[in-house]
């Protein structure tokens, strides 16, 4: 395996496992985008992404968990529509996405 592969893999782990959960209890989700030589990149869902609190989320708890595991890449980020729960829920209710 590549180094790019295992730090994917940990990256994708501590987002799935610590940060989404965390970022669900406020409405919002983060998915991994992609690991590439010079950077990792992060899209940031519902609450997470437009919310008033989504700056304090994105450095606090993204940053501080997914930041150290970048290995000298810069973090970046991209902004998505609502979270997957969201937009589940509207789709069940008959709401246009």
């Amino acid at each position: 395996m590549t180094e790019r592969h295992d730090d994917e893999h940990a990256v994708r782990a501590v987002l799935d496992e610590v940060v989404a959960p965390l970022l669900q209890l406020a409405g919002g989700d983060a998915e991994l985008v992609e690991v590439s030589a010079d950077a990792v990149t992060i899209r940031l869902l519902g609450q997470a992404a437009h919310g008033p609190g989504a700056a304090l989320l994105r450095e606090d708890v993204v940053g501080a968990a997914i930041g150290p595991l970048c290995a000298g890449r810069r973090l970046a980020f991209e902004q998505g529509g609502p979270s997957p729960a969201r937009r589940a829920a509207t789709r069940s209710a008959g709401e246009p996405e």
